[in-house]
């Protein structure tokens, strides 16, 4: 298919990669294989994730409009008009802390979906009850999120670390304007080996060894996010008080803004006319 002269607007969307220690002591991250027939990545073993749906930011609004961005990443939308000129952000996309929220309500949800595991935990203040109420009233996923068995559940969207950004070629008819997430097993509610609930969205779901992600058939920018997760799971290990590698892990959130976020993109070549990928911070 030719490409468009009119670069495609890049939808927001978020990715989460999660983490845990392994038998063997290794970080293990979970992914799932994307069906054949799939119209984006078919075949691809890949994070749970997806685009950014009305809702989470409904929930997104609903949750700040009695409290602030608490410890969300103001890197999550300090750049969100980084990428106009090959076109992204989506002229309807939210902006300032309702964009940050939004995009950690969406990688949540959407593990929620593709994997039936729950990043949240159970709602006990008056701020968890508003959140979980305000999920259940959404309906649909959140609807389902926020019931874990007899209790209400409310999403948990500090536990996440912002750790690299991309945005699909502007030569794509499908273009994604992606945050990756990263977080910890701990922050799971329930038998994180239980994807009974899981929609088969992502099949094999599967906690694999980090170090051997790289051997599955990985889209080239997951390749990519492998080689950032391995660096973000040294670094949190490095910030564990003690030689508890899960201690390290569940500092992540914190460990990340240590950090610069990558964020890979294309842009115009001063010297040429055509487009080059780039690596800049966030």
């Amino acid at each position: 298919k030719p490409a468009s002269k009119t670069p495609v607007c890049a939808r927001p969307a978020a990715t989460l990669a999660l983490l845990r220690i392994g038998s063997g002591g290794e970080p293990e991250t979970l992914m799932g294989q994307r069906g054949g027939g799939a119209a984006f990545m078919p075949s691809k073993v890949v994070f749970p994730g997806g685009a950014l749906a009305p809702e989470d930011r409904s929930l997104a609004e609903q949750i700040l409009s009695g409290a602030a961005s608490g410890d969300l990443d103001p890197r999550l939308w300090r750049e969100a008009q980084g990428d106009l000129e090959t076109g992204a952000p989506a002229a309807d996309a939210p902006d300032g802390p309702v964009l940050g929220l939004s995009l950690a309500l969406s990688a949540i949800r959407e593990t929620f979906e593709e994997t039936g595991l729950r990043l949240g935990r159970a709602a006990l203040s008056p701020e968890e009850m508003r959140s979980a109420d305000a999920a259940r009233e959404l309906g649909g996923d959140w609807a389902a999120f926020s019931v874990a068995g007899d209790a209400a559940s409310a999403p948990k969207p500090e536990a996440l670390g912002y750790f690299f950004r991309a945005i699909t070629p502007p030569t794509k008819s499908r273009r994604f304007d992606a945050r990756f997430f990263v977080a910890f097993a701990g922050d799971l509610m329930g038998d994180v080996d239980d994807f009974s609930g899981a929609s088969g969205e992502l099949g094999g779901l599967a906690w694999i060894p980090l170090s051997r992600a790289a051997d599955y058939d990985l889209p080239f920018i997951t390749q990519i996010v492998i080689a950032e997760l391995q660096a973000v799971a040294a670094l949190c290990a490095e910030t564990a008080a003690s030689n508890d590698p899960d201690q390290g892990l569940s500092q992540m959130a914190s460990a990340m803004r240590r950090r610069p976020v990558p964020f890979f993109r294309h842009r115009k070549d001063p010297s040429q006319t055509s487009l080059r990928p780039v690596f800049e911070a966030v």
